[in-house]
């Protein structure tokens, strides 16, 4: 009798309809009005490289927005990437952490580190005639950012525009 019980039970509770899923999700939260349509490959690494470089140089083409807004567009050229160095971009009290970014570069390679979408990182990374593009996750800080990183040496004519348009559902 006991026995029989335990197999009633078993079949009522596997005969219980699944929970509907949760509304909050990753791919929910992500808005499809993001700018970058075409990305560019991204490769997802576990570590980041250290962070003692420098940004020198370079023309603030656009800056809208600080570190303490949720909005904002900045963009700069002409500069020079020496190691990896972070790009702090906003508050993590306004949303969620998204954002667009593009690189490129005349001399030299440029990797730009963002968070990935459950652990670890990912960079984009463009080399001269070739720049790169994407969307994705500020790394957790505050202010949240992204890291810039000159691969084997200096990176020379480096443009950065990195940008957050507003979002609907808290990005």
């Amino acid at each position: 009798m006991f026995r029989g019980l335990i197999l009633l039970i078993g079949a009522a509770v596997a005969c219980k309809p699944s929970a509907p899923p949760r509304e909050d999700t990753v791919a929910d939260q992500v808005e499809e009005q993001e700018d970058i349509t075409d990305p560019s490959p991204s490769t997802w690494v576990e570590h980041l490289p250290s962070a003692k470089g420098k940004v020198s140089g370079g023309v603030q083409e656009a800056y809208t927005g600080n570190p303490r807004q949720s909005v904002f567009d900045r963009k700069v050229h002409s500069a020079t990437v020496t190691g990896a160095v972070y790009m702090h971009l906003s508050t993590p009290k306004q949303y969620k952490g998204r954002a667009s970014y593009e690189i490129s570069v005349e001399q030299g390679k440029l990797r730009l580190y963002f968070a990935d979408d459950k652990s670890g990182y990912r960079y984009i990374e463009a080399t001269p005639g070739h720049p790169a593009k994407i969307s994705g996750w500020m790394m957790p800080a505050d202010p949240y950012r992204v890291l810039l990183e000159a691969v084997d040496g200096d990176a020379q004519g480096v443009t950065y525009h990195f940008w957050r348009n507003a979002f609907a559902r808290g990005q």
